[in-house]
């Protein structure tokens, strides 16, 4: 049974990047804004600091460019089960080892991809084992709060969207990405003083562990909660009243 709960995981994890899939959720998000912020990260920002990017450029994408991968499939597979799940035969077991493999899952492949990409640039000695590691620790922490912050609502209330995120979890989320967007340039400024530069980053990444550590509290709440279609439905009929 669990071989067959990990295919359907691996083929629900990569189902949302069919053209039919990608079509749909553009439908129930909002389409511009992502394509937008996707096109500012990656092309209009670096343009604002071209110099320091002709250095940096490299490593400003394997940072970045992971990060909105797993942005995406956080938005595209929420974290739960969605209201059909419940009606297929599983028992509360089964229902766990796939909340927790595809969670697992989702913050596993972008950091792969991460690590692919920056040991191709440690390889062209375009960074240095410092950045290396600081990039991928950077990665898992980011990755490990956005995947659970993606809570399933049915789809009169939002679905798909970031809806169960709480105030630290916007915070982990959006200090993340500004750093991970702007330490390019800290690692070609900090060139001139090294020590320096890599006491700050290890001072933020520090700050990232914290607050990734105060969201992941959550983490064991919502796996209960989503295991059993009655107190999903009751924990949402409470957030709807409180809202």
């Amino acid at each position: 049974m669990r071989g067959i709960m990990n295919r359907k995981i691996w083929r629900d994890y990569w189902k949302i990047w069919r053209f039919r899939q990608m079509k749909a959720s553009w439908k129930e998000h909002n389409f511009f804004t992502e394509l937008w912020s996707m096109v500012y990260l990656l092309f209009v920002l670096p343009c604002f600091w071209l110099k320091a990017m002709q250095t940096a450029c490299p490593i400003y994408y394997s940072y970045l460019i992971p990060a909105l991968w797993g942005l995406f499939t956080a938005r595209r597979i929420p974290f739960g089960l969605s209201k059909i799940t419940y009606l297929v035969p599983m028992s509360a077991a089964d229902r766990k080892h796939y909340l927790i493999g595809m969670y697992w899952l989702k913050v596993a492949v972008p950091l792969a991809f991460s690590l692919i990409a920056m040991l191709t640039v440690t390889f062209f000695s375009l960074m240095d084992w410092y950045e290396f590691f600081f990039g991928i620790f950077m990665q898992l922490l980011l990755s490990m709060v956005m995947q659970l912050t993606a809570d399933r609502l049915p789809a009169e209330q939002k679905k798909g969207t970031l809806t169960h995120v709480g105030a630290w979890s916007v915070v982990a989320i959006c200090f993340g990405f500004i750093f991970l967007a702007t330490a390019p340039l800290w690692i070609v400024i900090g060139k001139v003083k090294p020590a320096d530069y890599r006491w700050g980053f290890a001072g933020i990444l520090c700050c990232q562990a914290l607050l990734t550590l105060k969201c992941m509290r959550n983490y064991g709440a919502l796996l209960e909660n989503n295991m059993f279609y009655e107190s999903r439905t009751k924990r949402l009929t409470q957030r709807g009243r409180n809202d």
